[in-house]
């Protein structure tokens, strides 16, 4: 018996990665608000795609669903070292990284299967969107050793996702001295819809202090 080869030539409907892609040199650039088309072709298939901006941004990356392929979406400083992760909605389904930090040093992202399923003959679609970072948390900030990324000043209010589910977020602060033998700090966390919502205060030596639980849209609590 004999087996069969055929060529034919498409042409994309948009901007579309190019093959190879899996490393971080060979990356295919994502651009702010431009689509761009790939597939997850076969069972160990990923893409690697490079974010650039001159100055310290805040990037979104969503990717659209693609049947029989579980996405996900991964940040990565290198091949082996994964810094952020999105993979929560399943077969089929999209997936969104948010606070990803970049500029002026690229940002690289790996789109790939979680349980090497492939779909040769259906796309997915990357878009990134990029925001200033003045109010804006910087993931990776889940634990205490990352928190530093975003220190928390006297006055200013800043803003953070919780996402995916089982999202921690942890900011810093250094109290300065005045000369005030004591001084009481207020902590003030509102919340957002459709989450309850727990802050917890921890001192340099990392032991809890105090906590509020319970915190839900329209509403707010402080921590003295």
């Amino acid at each position: 018996d004999r087996y069969t080869v055929n060529l034919t030539a498409q042409v994309p409907e948009g901007p579309h990665e190019a093959e190879p892609n899996w490393r971080l040199s060979h990356a295919t650039p994502l651009k702010p608000e431009t689509p761009v088309l790939g597939h997850i072709g076969h069972p160990t298939d990923w893409d690697v795609y490079r974010i650039d901006s001159p100055e310290r941004m805040n990037a979104t990356v969503s990717v659209s669903g693609v049947p029989q392929v579980d996405l996900k979406i991964e940040l990565i400083a290198d091949k082996r070292t994964v810094t952020a992760l999105a993979n929560e909605n399943g077969l089929g389904q999209k997936e969104k990284l948010a606070a990803i930090p970049v500029g002026p040093a690229p940002a690289y992202i790996r789109l790939s299967s979680k349980d090497h399923g492939f779909n040769p003959h259906q796309q997915y679609q990357i878009t990134v969107s990029l925001n200033a970072t003045g109010s804006d948390e910087i993931e990776p900030n889940n634990s205490t050793e990352t928190a530093s990324s975003m220190p928390l000043e006297y006055g200013k209010t800043l803003s953070g996702f919780i996402y995916p589910p089982k999202d921690t977020d942890f900011y810093r602060f250094t109290i300065a001295n005045t000369g005030v033998s004591e001084q009481l700090i207020a902590v003030e966390v509102a919340g957002t819809d459709n989450l309850s919502l727990t802050v917890r205060l921890y001192d340099a030596e990392k032991t809890l202090i105090t906590q509020k639980r319970g915190i839900v849209s329209d509403s707010s609590r402080q921590l003295k």
